[in-house]
């Protein structure tokens, strides 16, 4: 990646410049408006980003997708996509003439690549076609030709759409990321560095829809890992996006084209897993659902940074008539906090809690679910194949089996990589937000919580049936 960004400066230094709004890197405590849109004014103090903005009894219109999109026994290739050979040439090529390291080249070109804007991907190219002024994205993993493309196609058929992107550090490290692509085709890059990690997945459209949740924008989100992602038309929740996409750009964060080389290194992920093709992903990630949302209590949480920071509800949230926690905040003087909207929405459970989850080592989280075990309700967890074997993770688990809750671990996708909770089959919480301490205190997240909404909450009761029935029972690994 170093090799792509030294071979691909000159070009940036050309077209990052073009058509944004933000090209110098702001100050902290500086004023940024949120684009061609700009309706939201956002001072940054960086001690105190993050809200958690409760919006009662909204309008909305949804759309749901689950993946990955895979075919069990059938065949495909990269022809099979109409443009195939533009996508290619936009977007491969340029990354495979200066890095000798990338694996896109040959993941094009294998059976396994034929998302051709299948799934989740087609949703999340939908919503770039539909933007008439502006997109904010904010994406921790940027490798996903198809929705590179759709960005590079949708500034070439509208040079005024303003589109902005924040990656994070990791992106600099990865000799298959498309920021350089994107850069070098004028769309501004930033990277966000304040952070652990920059761990959202999100993007705002004409600050009226967002489109969010555990999706990543990768090959391997698309077509080897379980994920899923919400398209939400509603402008009250977009200004939120846009609000916290503002205190990300603000926070440090520094345009591609002002790094010549990364100050990072980072592992790629090998999971050794061949994926196992399922009933799952043969049905529910062909398919894209729709549905109405009316009078919904919807929690739009943006996680603080800082833990030792009370949280100021953003004057812009406040106008739009959303409630804010007054203090939003996990960890005070070494006490533990539950006042936020995930915990009370856990200990306000009856019935049953569901979890699907990558990373699970949340230590309170542990004590709440065997708390409300206790009163009566129903809990039950699938997590990822990789928590069978981290420490952290079995630690809990042991505790939760202990206490008469039933845990599965799945290994049929590369990754298990969602991060949701159904409850009382009427309430759904998903986003980015793994259930971990770093998740609470050191990145940039976001999750929301859609309240008595028992139609939304089956679509998800469907999805989580089918990654629980293919997982087997935990066990403590061998000592």
């Amino acid at each position: 990646m170093k090799k792509l960004l030294s071979a691909l400066l000159p070009l940036f230094v050309l077209t990052a410049c073009v058509g944004s709004n933000n090209n110098q890197n702001p100050t902290n405590n500086s004023t940024l408006n949120s684009g061609t849109l700009a309706n939201i004014n956002t001072t940054i103090d960086p001690t105190t980003i993050g809200f958690a903005a409760n919006f009662a009894a909204q309008h909305a219109d949804l759309q749901i997708a689950f993946a990955p999109y895979y075919e069990s026994g059938s065949q495909h290739s990269a022809g099979e996509c109409s443009n195939a050979q533009d996508i290619y040439a936009t977007t491969i090529a340029p990354i495979m003439k200066v890095s000798e390291s990338s694996t896109l080249n040959s993941l094009w070109n294998s059976d396994e690549y034929f998302n051709c804007n299948a799934g989740i991907t087609k949703l999340v190219v939908a919503s770039i076609t539909s933007a008439k002024l502006s997109i904010r994205a904010a994406v921790y993993d940027f490798n996903n030709p198809d929705i590179t493309y759709a960005l590079i196609q949708a500034k070439r058929n509208n040079p005024q759409l303003d589109i902005q992107v924040i990656a994070d550090k990791a992106n600099l490290t990865d000799t298959n990321s498309m920021i350089a692509v994107l850069a070098q085709n004028n769309i501004p890059v930033y990277i966000a560095s304040a952070y652990a990690i920059m761990h959202n997945k999100f993007m705002v459209i004409d600050n009226q829809s967002v489109e969010y949740g555990s999706f990543n924008y990768s090959t391997t989100a698309a077509t080897r890992q379980a994920n899923n992602a919400i398209w939400i038309d509603n402008s009250n929740i977009a200004a939120s996006y846009t609000e916290r996409w503002n205190e990300i750009r603000a926070n440090q964060a520094t345009s591609v084209y002002q790094i010549s080389q990364s100050q990072y290194s980072e592992q790629p992920y090998d999971s050794g897993v061949n994926v196992v093709a399922s009933a799952k992903t043969e049905v529910v990630g062909k398919q894209i659902y729709s549905l109405t949302l009316d009078n919904t209590d919807i929690d739009s949480v943006h996680n603080l940074v800082n833990a030792e920071s009370a949280v100021i509800c953003p004057i812009s949230m406040t106008a739009l008539g959303a409630s804010c926690l007054p203090n939003y905040s996990y960890y005070s003087q070494g006490s533990y906090y539950q006042n936020s909207p995930f915990y009370q929405a856990i200990n306000n459970a009856q019935q049953s809690i569901q979890i699907a989850i990558f990373t699970f080592t949340d230590k309170a989280l542990v004590d709440d679910l065997i708390a409300a075990k206790n009163r009566g309700v129903k809990v039950q967890v699938v997590a990822d194949y990789s928590q069978g074997t981290q420490s952290y993770s079995t630690a809990g688990f042991e505790k939760l089996i202990q206490n008469g809750i039933e845990v599965r671990i799945n290994k049929s996708y590369e990754l298990l990589h969602d991060k949701y909770m159904i409850i009382d089959g009427n309430t759904v919480e998903t986003g980015s937000y793994n259930y971990t301490a770093s998740a609470q205190t050191k990145n940039a997240e976001n999750y929301q919580i859609y309240h008595n909404n028992q139609q939304l909450a089956q679509l998800y009761q469907q999805d989580w049936q089918a990654v629980f029935d293919q997982g087997y029972p935990y066990q403590a690994p061998a000592q």
